[in-house]
């Protein structure tokens, strides 16, 4: 005869999760998982649970199909093993499927605005970089800056709790350029980007001092943007780029500090540097340490900050050489510049 199936207990089951979308999801999404149970005999019911690490992630009842489509809360940015569990019933056994990956990208990545750090500081420039996140491209046309530019708004957690909406300089698909509320959360916390009825959400690490160059190219590193300013001992000052542009980028252009009667002070525009004390501001060219004069904010455009930075004779000479700040204790991104 035919061979006959003989069940001794409660049938098996086979615990499948079918597709997880979107995986990679971003992070703040709401993946859904499709899960299906098969039995060895009939058609299995019950309840299906979702765990990450033991954590229950989503709970649902099975369909007629055997089948239940389970939303994922939003995890943190990373990998994430997570199992389908059936808890059996009567007529069926239990079981539990094998893991899944659901990888989390972030929606959206903070950087300071000059130097590309990942770490930004109160009431200063910053961007954050995603995709589709205006449908147009859009500048500020005048101060004060504006919270709603383009029908875009970035919510940032305010030191005392409240969602706080960052002026906004310049939006576009791919970036937004804003300003770090002056009241904003210290450490890790989470922003929110709404725009064109989505919302997308990130991870941004602030600290109250997070001091970052601006540099001619924008790249963070090479020649910063400066001025040299000569005081001569008659009184008359000259001023001197310390960089120059062309159709084969930017490049640092060589200062004369040799003069043994001159002051020679280089002005460098920067950001976040303005929460830390004078004293705390230190600036090292080729090992030598310069005479910070002056850092804080630049006094016209927002977010802007500026250091006066004293250079001596003895540097006279030296070519190409690293320029480093320091800040709070926090190094700023390094820097070029050149001298006769």
């Amino acid at each position: 005869s035919a061979p006959l199936t003989v069940y001794s207990g409660w049938p098996s089951s086979s615990t499948q999760v079918v597709s997880v979308s979107p995986n990679p999801s971003l992070f703040g999404q709401l993946p859904q998982a499709l899960v299906r149970v098969t039995a060895g005999s009939g058609i299995a019911a019950g309840r299906i649970t979702l765990r990450q690490s033991g954590v229950i992630l989503a709970k649902g009842d099975l369909d007629a199909s055997a089948s239940v489509r389970l939303s994922l809360p939003s995890l943190p940015v990373g990998s994430w093993p997570v199992t389908a569990e059936y808890a059996g019933s009567p007529k069926v056994q239990a079981s539990v499927s094998a893991p899944f990956t659901l990888v989390v990208n972030p929606a959206l990545v903070f950087l300071s605005a000059a130097s590309g750090q990942k770490t930004i500081a109160p009431d200063s420039l910053a961007t954050v970089y995603g995709t589709n996140l205006s449908p147009v491209s859009i500048t500020a046309p005048s101060l004060p800056l504006p919270t709603d530019l383009g029908g875009a708004q970035l919510s940032i957690p305010g030191a005392t709790g409240e969602m706080l909406k960052a002026p906004l300089l310049f939006v576009s698909p791919g970036q937004v350029n804003f300003l770090v509320p002056a009241q904003a959360k210290l450490g890790s916390v989470i922003a929110s980007l709404s725009s064109a009825g989505q919302t997308f959400s990130g991870e941004s690490v602030i600290d109250s001092v997070a001091p970052a160059v601006f540099t001619a190219d924008g790249s963070g590193s090479g020649a910063p943007i400066g001025v040299l300013v000569t005081s001569h001992s008659d009184g008359s000052q000259e001023t001197h780029a310390a960089y120059e542009c062309g159709s084969m980028g930017c490049q640092t252009v060589a200062l004369d500090v040799a003069g043994s009667t001159d002051t020679n002070v280089l002005v460098l525009y920067a950001t976040g540097i303005r929460n830390a004390r004078l004293q705390d501001v230190t600036v090292q060219v080729d090992s030598v340490n310069a005479s910070v004069l002056f850092s804080g904010p630049q006094g016209e455009f927002s977010g802007l900050d500026q250091m006066n930075v004293q250079l001596p004779s003895s540097l006279a000479g030296r070519g190409d050489v690293a320029l480093q700040v320091n800040a709070g204790g926090k190094q700023a991104n390094a820097v070029r510049v050149r001298f006769r």
